[in-house]
């Protein structure tokens, strides 16, 4: 697994995402550990490395 740090894009606080380094583009929802909002999370892997990676709210959801 491959850890990438980000900022929840509700309450700001900094968070870890364990990534699976299989090759492509992976899109899914996480709750945040710390106010539990859902948190759509995208990321391309390639080569096993993590060459992009964004944490946005999810639709509906400030």
């Amino acid at each position: 697994m491959l850890e990438h740090p980000f900022t929840c894009p509700y309450c700001w606080e900094t968070l870890t995402e364990q990534v699976d380094p299989v090759e492509g583009t992976h899109e899914y929802v996480v709750d945040c550990w710390v106010c539990c909002r859902p948190i759509q999370i995208r990321v391309k892997v390639q080569n096993g490395r993590i060459v992009a990676f964004s944490a946005q709210p999810t639709s509906g959801h400030r």
